[in-house]
């Protein structure tokens, strides 16, 4: 019973000494530091997104380096893929993981993909495999899983990269579909692979 007593008198001294001698809390800090941030091209960034090797012209980079798809009127006299048809562009890019880490298994990060018309997100609205982002062959971990799919992920070590293969299937869209069906394609990276997937 003592013991405890002494315990707890010690507790409130202690307090009270911290109290006295103050808290170490401050209104404000300002300090100036060196900072270089650098914006690169699609290719060369972190997250490279690279069609500058690719043989298709629906895919390349724009004049400020932006990858891009175009599917519609702007690249030849057509006016986009066919209805209840499978249209494949093998090779389109390459996916080129430049983070310096991952903390996933292997030290592996991951990448997928989010697909959205008028700034709504239809990733999960879409039929499944309306659009499809695929390894030519396989990604660095060796899957073959689609990128747009929810839940799922591209594993890529540093420095890893793999070339990926387009496919729109607009057989499992009502009457073979019809007008735009994207117009953004958000990657998503993170060392961590649980940042990107929705789980």
């Amino acid at each position: 019973m003592h013991r405890r007593k002494f315990i707890i008198g010690l507790g409130a001294a202690v307090s009270g000494i911290g109290a006295a001698m103050g808290t170490g809390a401050f209104s404000s800090v300002e300090a100036d530091r060196s900072v270089a941030i650098t914006v690169a091209d699609d290719s060369t960034a972190y997250l490279a997104l690279d069609a500058t090797d690719n043989t298709t012209e629906f895919v390349d980079q724009d004049a400020d380096g932006q990858f891009r798809v175009r599917l519609d009127d702007s690249v030849t006299a057509g006016e986009g893929v066919n209805p209840n048809a499978v249209t494949r562009i093998e090779e389109a890019f390459t996916i080129r993981y430049q983070g310096t880490n991952g903390s996933g298994p292997g030290d592996q990060g991951a990448v997928n993909t989010r697909l959205f018309n008028d700034g709504e997100d239809v990733t999960e609205a879409l039929p499944e495999d309306v659009v499809q982002f695929v390894p030519t062959e396989a990604w660095p971990n060796g899957g073959q899983s689609d990128l747009t799919v929810p839940g799922r992920a591209a594993s890529f070590g540093p420095g890893e990269a793999a070339a990926v293969d387009i496919v729109l299937d607009t057989t499992v869209l009502e009457d073979g579909g019809s007008g735009l069906l994207l117009d953004q394609i958000s990657f998503e990276a993170a060392a961590d692979p649980f940042d990107v997937l929705d789980i």
